[in-house]
């Protein structure tokens, strides 16, 4: 796997993870943090590898 896909999943996966960037997400609309990481890493997938 490319280095760049590894890097931007890592990136989709911290909107998850962190507490802070999951509540950034979550006011804007409930599941959004998990919405952003399930498309950030079909795109890196398609994409980026």
């Amino acid at each position: 796997m490319d280095p760049d896909t590894v890097a931007f999943k890592a990136l989709g996966q911290n909107y998850v993870d962190d507490a802070q960037w999951l509540a950034v997400h979550d006011h804007v609309a409930a599941g959004l943090a998990e919405y952003r990481w399930d498309a950030m890493a079909a795109y890196a997938d398609a994409r980026l590898s």
